[in-house]
């Protein structure tokens, strides 16, 4: 093991900035020279995703925004997840147009909450989404979860987003891509970034096992980059 020690007042504008990108949802990546010389700061994605690596002779630790989970409908599988999902150092938004008056009481564990399923209001509440960001579909209704899925795939930073989820069953599922294939929305390269249905294969009935599904998906995604085996 090498072990390099630096002082760290030379390098405070270097860290006060990567603390200001991460705040913002920008990437960076904070590097260390081994001639001991300041930190520097660089707004970009690390060739190496979340690990921090050697580039020559400087150590490069991303910089990244704190893992956020945008929940699409807050029924009973929304609340039986998310408090799981905040228990795991995810922040949770959640996003309801609140017909039902499922946002009057809003849940402790969210950190915020949209009265809108449209993507465009989301953003203007959350800001844009993109790295780090884990969007979970799960409205009350079919239509709903088509035109938020619609949305998704359309926009231009589908590739940057962390995790795209739909719950449903695989003949629902094949119905929205026949839908939205006809729409020229659901290429073969965009539709490979939804995972649908969510979740590791336990069999999971109840909203409680469906919980624990996604989020076994989702820590696996964040500690290994592999979401689960291919369907």
């Amino acid at each position: 093991m090498d072990v390099l020690v630096q002082p760290v007042a030379p390098s405070t504008r270097a860290i006060e900035g990567a603390v200001e990108l991460a705040a913002g949802r920008r990437p960076g990546v904070l590097v260390s020279r081994l001639d001991g010389a300041a930190m520097a700061l660089e707004e970009r994605q690390a060739h190496g995703g979340r690990r921090p690596e050697l580039e020559g002779d400087r150590f490069a630790e991303p910089i990244l925004p704190p893992d956020r989970v945008i929940l699409f409908g807050s029924g009973h599988v929304a609340r039986a997840l998310g408090p799981v999902l905040a228990g795991l150092g995810f922040e949770i938004a959640v996003c309801d147009d609140n017909e039902t008056g499922a946002l009057d009481d809003p849940p402790s564990w969210a950190g915020a909450t949209v009265d809108s399923f449209d993507l465009p209001d989301v953003e203007r509440a959350l800001g844009p989404i993109g790295l780090c960001d884990f969007l979970i579909i799960t409205t009350r209704d079919h239509a709903i979860d088509q035109r938020v899925l619609e949305q998704t795939l359309a926009h231009p930073a589908l590739p940057d987003l962390a995790y795209l989820g739909l719950i449903g069953s695989q003949g629902k599922i094949g119905r929205f891509r026949k839908r939205l294939v006809a729409k020229g929305i659901a290429s073969e390269e965009r539709w490979k970034r939804l995972r649908a249905p969510i979740g590791l294969d336990i069999a999971a009935e109840t909203p409680a096992e469906i919980a624990i599904s996604v989020a076994a998906e989702l820590i696996r995604l964040r500690n290994t980059g592999a979401a689960a085996d291919d369907r």
